[in-house]
């Protein structure tokens, strides 16, 4: 009750002496496959049908992101991030494509797919809120080619509410996105899981200009006296139970 208690009025005066960052939604789709075939089918889905429609509705900075070959534990999977204005326009997204003629066309080899050769194995959709104290999307900017970048997609389960409100708190209040701010992470986004299969929980995606670089800002994050100084807190003590490491890049396709 007393560490509650505490979350709360720390916040209340952090909020009152910071301007606080408009909410942001995410839309996260993950699409999972087994084959190359499903793999080709999903990102041609996603060039040719889906993303055009999302800006035909003024859905921009779309990210598209593949599996990395740096990556050799992940199942394989696509992951499509989408920003939203708010949750209720994500959830008429999809009557808008019903209506949407040249979206029916494109998506018709996808969406009509035989049952026994189907496209993906399994979709999971995860809506998120931005954290309190993180910028908008960021859209990173590289000039190294899209194969060689890797960006990390992590995801962070915690035990209970409780010690799930500890991490939120160590990202936001703690300094946690300001370290990520100042070691020149590239953070994309960080987002607060409102549904999904595994809950509570959270996404954040830091970009790379290629692995060695990843392995770099990762090396002078474990070292710095910032992270050693929040990992001694006791409030922070447990706030993770289990971590999602997904290494991608950028599909063809993608915005950014």
């Amino acid at each position: 009750m007393l560490r509650l208690l505490f979350f709360a009025l720390a916040s209340l005066l952090f909020i009152n002496s910071h301007a606080q960052t408009k909410k942001e939604f995410y839309e996260l789709r993950i699409y999972r496959y087994e084959t190359q075939e499903q793999k080709a089918a999903i990102l041609r889905y996603a060039e040719e049908a889906l993303l055009p429609a999302l800006h035909r509705s003024k859905i921009k900075n779309i990210g598209v992101l593949e599996p990395s070959p740096a990556d050799t534990i992940s199942p394989p999977a696509i992951y499509i991030i989408l920003p939203v204005s708010s949750v209720q326009s994500a959830a008429d997204l999809s009557a808008r494509l019903e209506k949407d003629a040249v979206y029916q066309n494109s998506a018709a080899f996808f969406i009509n797919a035989p049952f026994d050769k189907p496209p993906f194995t399994r979709l999971e959709t995860v809506w998120m809120k931005s954290f309190m104290l993180a910028p908008p999307l960021q859209t990173p900017v590289f000039s190294t080619e899209r194969q060689n970048r890797i960006y990390e997609l992590r995801n962070y389960e915690s035990a209970t509410v409780d010690r799930y409100k500890s991490k939120v708190h160590m990202f936001n209040e703690g300094g946690e996105i300001e370290l990520f701010k100042e070691l020149n992470f590239n953070a994309a986004f960080y987002g607060e899981v409102i549904t999904g299969s595994r809950m509570p929980n959270f996404y954040y995606l830091t970009c790379f200009e290629n692995f060695a670089s990843r392995e770099a800002h990762w090396k002078a994050f474990f070292s710095h006296p910032k992270w050693k100084e929040m990992l001694a807190k006791d409030m922070y003590k447990n706030n993770v139970s289990k971590a999602g490491i997904h290494l991608l890049r950028p599909a063809a396709c993608s915005d950014w």
